[in-house]
């Protein structure tokens, strides 16, 4: 196609009112990227904790010795049988333990069966989206809700 004298580019009018629609579109996309990002942080969370959880009844039942899993609020993390914490406030989750209700106390202890000595949940956190992970207090298995 040939060019006409005068037409080789765009206009600063047309420039400008592509910036303003991208803009616009950003500023609507933000909002929902945030909300989608805490709530998968929050998701991942709560699988990490479930995840330990189990391996923690499935050592114990191997090894045929107890395993304890002690919970820090005030830290965001646990630690499985005194071992390094799991920190749930940094990356990848940024997420916060905002209750924990395991019999009574922050510490759950499976025996050398696998099978834990109480049940209950821990709640996690991310902006505003929480999960729920719930002990059953027979098998010790942990699911989310």
């Amino acid at each position: 196609m040939r060019r006409r004298p005068g037409h080789a580019g765009f206009t600063l009018i047309e420039l400008v009112l592509v910036l303003v629609i991208v803009g616009v579109v950003a500023a609507m996309a933000a909002p929902r990227y945030a909300g989608a990002l805490a709530n998968y942080r929050a998701r991942c969370a709560a699988q990490r904790v479930a995840v330990d959880l189990a391996a923690a009844a499935g050592d114990a039942a191997a090894a045929s010795s107890a395993r304890t899993v002690r919970f820090d609020r005030a830290g965001n993390s646990y630690s499985i049988n005194g071992g390094a914490p799991v920190r749930l406030d940094r990356e990848p989750y940024r997420a916060t333990v905002s209750a924990v209700d395991l019999g009574g106390d922050d510490v759950i202890t499976f025996d050398g069966y696998g099978a834990p000595d109480s049940g209950g949940t821990v709640v996690v956190r991310s902006g505003t989206f929480t999960r729920t992970v719930r002990v059953d207090p027979l098998t010790g298995r942990a699911f989310i809700q």
